[in-house]
């Protein structure tokens, strides 16, 4: 029988009635593969299965049909291929060893490089033209004695099984991927570190840091009081219902006391002496600035305290000639004081701010201010002196605020290994910093980023493009 399209039929299709072509002629009778037929491609039925022809490339040829055609599958194929349109795109390669027309008749004696059988099939493949076919005449389909409402309603229902088989197949496949996760999961929370290691070993194991992965979609907040207690302000309302307005698809999560205190035990189930910091903190201040650290460093994504408003979407922080990957934190400047008392209201020179950042999860500069924190507070304890003047800024901010934050930014800028940079990094590398700054993969936003409209320190207003996130400076410690 010779290669190439042949009339031998009519069907109603979708299109209307249509002709029946043969697109191919020689075959395997193992393994049913069309030889001589052309490769094809699903334009509309998402279920096709490559499988059909599995060991053949299209781009081997160059020769292309035109008009899209109607597959009937063969019968192995039934229970995973429907009855598809398609557009014939190439002609596969020829696979039978000495035959190099396809138009020629098959030596019978030639091999099949798919199954090794020498035997040869009729068509196996069949399509319908779904152009207009004036003048064709109505003839049976020709694959049988069966007729051609018949033949239809024997597609109908191998496309109903064929459905069927891939919903099904499609739930299996969701269960696999939850009992995937369930068990990393499982893994995780097994996963433990040497107990000779130490806190900063241990910290990077746990929880080890991926610069290139993307930023998690998260947004953190905590505050003493939960959001329907009387206590919860107004205006502390607005800025957690603005944060979730503002960026739609982030998990928005705000935690009270409890929850906090809940889920530290629980990310560092296997680092008590982390634990242990947390709860001898003596002030809620101090443990909702720890507790920023460390689930910014479990989690990643954004932490805000409750006393900010965002003015703009998180996206639009990283300006668009920076790469993302690049990135592995974004801070905000804090004050950046240009007068001789500056000790008088500030720790350091120049500082960061705290009350916002975003990072991924175990960046280098978390571990070492949560390792920084947990000594410290050991420290304290060992000696008895946790007592905490909850009226001085000063004693937060060197404790588990913005001084010691800013201390360890700048121990990482420093510190070659972790940074990648080789000269010396100062507050001078920031003061009146105007636009972002990289550094490192740490990006570095002006004052006016996180603080604007205070009327000082060169920050502008809160309609400047810069403009991303409002601080009321509200001293919640003494709430």
């Amino acid at each position: 029988m010779g290669g190439g399209r042949r009339h031998v039929g009519s069907v109603e299709t979708e299109y209307g009635r249509r002709d029946a072509l043969v697109v191919g002629s020689i075959g395997c009778l193992s393994c049913r593969l069309l030889f001589s037929g052309p490769a094809i491609r699903e334009i509309g039925h998402q279920t096709l299965r490559p499988q059909l022809f599995p060991d053949y490339s299209e781009a081997s040829s160059n020769q292309t049909w035109e008009s899209p055609f109607f597959v009937w599958p063969r019968p192995s194929l039934s229970a995973t291929l429907p009855i598809n349109y398609v557009r014939v795109e190439k002609i596969y390669p020829n696979p039978l060893r000495g035959y190099e027309n396809k138009h020629s008749q098959a030596d019978p004696a030639s091999v099949c490089e798919h199954c090794g059988d020498r035997r040869r099939a009729d068509p196996t493949i069949v399509g319908f033209d779904t152009r207009s076919a004036p003048g064709a005449k109505s003839r049976r389909l020709g694959l049988s004695g069966k007729s051609n409402s018949e033949e239809l309603e024997i597609a109908r229902k191998l496309n109903e099984l064929t459905e069927k088989l891939l919903n099904e197949q499609e739930v299996r496949l969701k269960k696999l991927e939850q009992d995937r996760q369930k068990l990393e999961k499982q893994l995780s929370e097994l996963r433990r570190p040497s107990p000779e290691a130490t806190l900063r070993e241990r910290l990077a194991y746990m929880f080890p840091y991926d610069q290139n992965r993307k930023f998690p979609a998260y947004i953190w907040q905590s505050w003493k009081y939960g959001l329907n207690d009387a206590n919860f302000g107004p205006r502390y309302k607005e800025g957690e219902e603005q944060w979730a307005l503002k960026n739609p698809g982030f998990v928005h999560e705000l935690f009270n006391d409890d929850t906090s205190n809940a889920l530290v035990h629980y990310l560092y189930m296997h680092m008590p002496e982390v634990v242990k910091a947390y709860e001898l903190l003596p002030h809620i201040v101090l443990k909702m600035d720890f507790f920023r650290y460390l689930i910014l460093f479990a989690k990643g994504g954004v932490y805000a305290d409750v006393d900010t408003l965002p003015l703009q979407p998180i996206p639009n922080w990283i300006p668009e000639n920076v790469d993302p990957s690049e990135i592995g934190m974004i801070i905000g400047i804090q004050s950046d004081p240009d007068t001789p008392d500056w000790r008088k209201f500030f720790a350091r020179r120049l500082q960061f701010a705290n009350w916002v950042i975003q990072a991924k999860p175990g960046h280098p500069i978390l571990r070492e201010i949560i390792a920084t924190v947990t000594e410290e507070t050991l420290k304290r304890a060992k000696e008895g002196t946790l007592d905490f003047d909850a009226e001085s800024d000063f004693s937060i901010m060197e404790w588990t605020g913005a001084g010691v934050w800013t201390d360890v930014i700048f121990k990482y800028f420093n510190d070659y290994v972790l940074s990648g940079i080789f000269s010396k990094v100062t507050w001078k590398d920031f003061t009146k910093l105007d636009v972002p700054k990289l550094v490192s993969d740490v990006l570095v936003l002006p004052i006016t980023c996180f603080s604007p409209g205070i009327g000082k320190m060169g920050a502008h207003d809160a309609d400047h493009p810069l403009a991303f996130v409002k601080h009321y400076s509200e001293h919640l410690f003494r709430q």
